[in-house]
């Protein structure tokens, strides 16, 4: 406000010189005519002709023409001057009005640019405002996730601390259940066992009544077949073709595979040998199928077997089944 103020009173001033030597002008221009007008004698006295002398009325007629001229030349030079006052002057004021319109349109830019700046300011103060509640809600956000989040979190260990019980109790229930399984299952198997060795004694013995009737036969029939023969020789051939019977099953074990450890019994199969215990023929096999193909197998391994110690012997195996025991 003060700069247009600066501006508007040089404006102010060089119109007003302007309009005064206007008025200057007019006033001198009126006042040279009354003088014009008294020199050439309008208004004034009356002269006398006949007492003036041609010569200085000429000489006076020169001094007023000169001093007319000069008159003229000091009023035009005076104009000029006052023109030359006035175009300065004007240009002046015209540089006056370009600096008034310039500190106009400086003071327009100035207070745009202010306006913008305080609109700019407004709009960051703004923005500013804004992005300082997006943050706080951000981290609002944030601290309701993360609560959120540990929230399942503990939920989740909860869960997880109830699944590892149940399963520690379903696995507890089922250790407790599978030792009493086992417990079960050794309780039968020591019953069975112990079942099995008594069967095992018992067919032990069996057996060796068998045996023993048979080797009694045996001696029997050699007696019978042989007269001359005498019944204590048939009962030694008896007991060395026991004796060569055990030795054949031992030796046949060693190639035995197959059979169940739990299998308790025996099979009587049939077999010939020559007299250097090589086998001759396989005959039938009396008991279970699988131990008798497993006997069967193992003998043609073992063969050939242990020789026998004399022919009666070997007669005697020939002409009967041999009872095998797989596991004694």
């Amino acid at each position: 406000m003060s700069e247009k103020r600066g501006y508007k009173l040089p404006a102010i001033l060089a119109v007003g010189l302007h309009v005064l030597i206007l008025i200057f002008l007019v006033v001198k221009f009126d006042w040279f005519k009354d003088e014009e007008i008294i020199a050439s004698g309008t208004p004034g006295p009356i002269i006398n002709a006949t007492a003036v002398n041609s010569v200085q009325v000429e000489k006076q007629l020169d001094k007023l023409a000169e001093a007319k001229k000069k008159q003229l030349d000091k009023e035009r030079r005076e104009k000029e001057k006052a023109q030359k006052e006035l175009e300065k002057l004007e240009d002046q004021r015209k540089e006056a009005e370009a600096e008034a319109k310039a500190a106009k349109e400086k003071a327009a830019n100035d207070k745009r640019e202010a306006e913008e700046a305080a609109q700019k300011k407004e709009e960051l103060l703004k923005q500013r405002q804004q992005a300082e509640e997006e943050v706080k809600a951000a981290e609002a956000k944030r601290v309701e996730t993360a609560k959120k989040l540990e929230e399942q979190r503990r939920q989740e260990v909860v869960e997880q601390k109830k699944k590892e019980q149940l399963k520690r109790k379903e696995q507890e229930e089922k250790e407790r259940k599978l030792a009493e399984a086992n417990k079960k299952k050794e309780e039968a198997e020591k019953k069975k066992k112990a079942e099995a060795e008594k069967k095992k004694k018992a067919e032990v013995a069996r057996k060796k009544a068998e045996r023993e009737e048979l080797e009694r036969q045996m001696a029997e029939e050699l007696a019978a077949e042989a007269g001359e023969v005498s019944a204590a020789r048939a009962a030694q051939t008896a007991s060395r073709a026991g004796q060569y019977g055990a030795l054949i099953e031992s030796h046949v074990r060693r190639f035995l595979t197959g059979v169940p450890p739990e299998f308790k019994g025996s099979v009587d199969i049939q077999f010939k040998i020559a007299i250097d215990g090589s086998v001759i023929a396989i005959g039938s096999c009396d008991g279970d199928i699988n131990v008798c193909s497993r006997v069967t197998a193992a003998i043609q391994k073992a063969n050939p077997l242990p020789p026998p110690p004399d022919e009666d012997v070997m007669n005697l195996l020939n002409s009967n089944a041999v009872q095998f025991i797989p596991n004694p």
